[in-house]
């Protein structure tokens, strides 16, 4: 089977949408551009994502893709959109029948089924778009205003990404293009412009793209109302067991001795933080990986945390916020939290501000108030995406 790459133009210059960077415009606690990378990230059938940005805003994207292991290039685009499309196709080292999709980075909102459509399309066709058929009324007017005539809508179709062209079709086109100086509108019309027919289908009403701020208002609104939020609830505790072992919470060693009890590393905030995220999906508990995992060698506790993060993130889930409760007579953990929060942040690919977490010294009232152990409760919440 073909590869599929996609490139992920983020070059434009936000004008229409006033001093802020729109791609760094916050939309669901994350900049726009993190939702457009995730929609590829998460796709089974999307190999490799290349990003082509801006030189004003690639330090920042580079930041934001850092978490995305399909990311393999974050290059800096041209003077125009074509060009930056270009650049992007120029540095894959791809087949001949490998698909290459070109996507806006101001585009968030693009569903799996529209993905798997012009993938399946742009192999059978070889190039492939998604759009909408003209719903209004369509004047042509003139540079006073002025109606000059009504245009037949019918066959007229809006064009949107992604678009879907073969890899040896758009090198050939995109080639002749720059020979020619022919500059086009959008990626599909470069192959139209030398004779290939590109195969065109309707997108969800959400496939979007954020031009001005009232588009962001809008798809705010839309995550809003499409994802289903559940929720999960995990606990862990361990008892203090061997002075010369690390004791380790949040994949944050604390302190080099004192450690936790348990095969693994004792970490009670991953262990209740794994529990959480099982419930959350409707899961077991967490021995039932780990067991087999720790018997193999597996002692660090972040590979639990990656293992049903990846189930997570597989069936579409993602995670809004994170609360968590620890009970601790010693030792005094307020000023680890932070790192604590950072180290987690890190590991599930989110804000340190999706984090928080409390500590209490359980007053002598039970064992860890007693100092004998450490115990962490774990609420969050899951949002299902479309």
């Amino acid at each position: 089977m073909s590869k599929v790459y996609c490139i992920i133009v983020a070059g434009g210059s936000s004008y229409r949408f006033g001093k802020e960077d729109k791609l760094m415009s916050d939309l669901a606690g994350k900049p726009v551009i993190w939702h457009t990378i995730n929609s590829f990230q998460i796709h089974k059938a999307i190999d490799e994502i290349i990003i082509v940005a801006s030189k004003e805003n690639k330090t920042k994207i580079t930041q934001i893709a850092d978490n995305f292991p399909k990311v393999k290039k974050i290059l800096t685009g041209g003077k125009t959109r074509q060009e930056s499309s270009y650049i992007g196709l120029k540095s894959l080292q791809a087949d001949e029948k490998d698909v290459v999709l070109v996507h806006n980075g101001a585009n968030p909102l693009t569903t799996k089924k529209g993905i798997d459509c012009i993938i399946k399309a742009t192999r059978t066709y070889g190039s492939a778009a998604i759009g909408r058929p003209l719903s209004s009324t369509l004047k042509k007017v003139d540079a006073e205003g002025l109606v000059v005539k009504t245009v037949e809508r019918k066959g007229l179709w809006t064009s949107e990404t992604p678009q879907g062209m073969k890899y040896s079709l758009a090198m050939q086109a995109y080639t002749k293009a720059e020979k020619e100086n022919f500059e086009a509108t959008d990626d599909v019309q470069i192959v139209e412009h030398f004779g290939h027919k590109v195969r065109i289908f309707e997108c969800s009403p959400q496939n979007m793209k954020i031009t001005n701020p009232e588009d962001l208002h809008l798809a705010n609104l839309i995550l809003q109302k499409s994802g289903k939020s559940y929720v999960g609830l995990g606990q862990d505790s361990h008892r203090f067991f061997n002075e010369e072992k690390p004791l380790i919470l949040g994949n944050y060693q604390v302190s080099e001795t004192g450690g936790l009890e348990g095969n693994s590393d004792g970490d009670v905030i991953i262990h209740a933080l794994c529990n959480a995220l099982s419930s959350a999906i409707g899961g077991h508990s967490l021995s039932n990986w780990s067991d087999k995992m720790c018997k193999e060698g597996t002692t660090d506790s972040k590979f639990y945390l990656k293992k049903i993060h990846e189930k997570v993130v597989l069936e579409k889930y993602k995670i809004n916020n994170i609360s968590l409760a620890l009970e601790a007579a010693k030792p005094k953990l307020e000023k680890h939290l932070p790192e604590i929060q950072k180290k987690l942040a890190t590991l599930l690919n989110l804000e340190t501000r999706q984090i928080g977490i409390t500590v209490t010294s359980g007053e002598s009232l039970s064992d860890f108030g007693k100092g004998l152990g450490i115990q962490c409760f774990c609420f969050l919440s899951l949002i299902k995406q479309s």
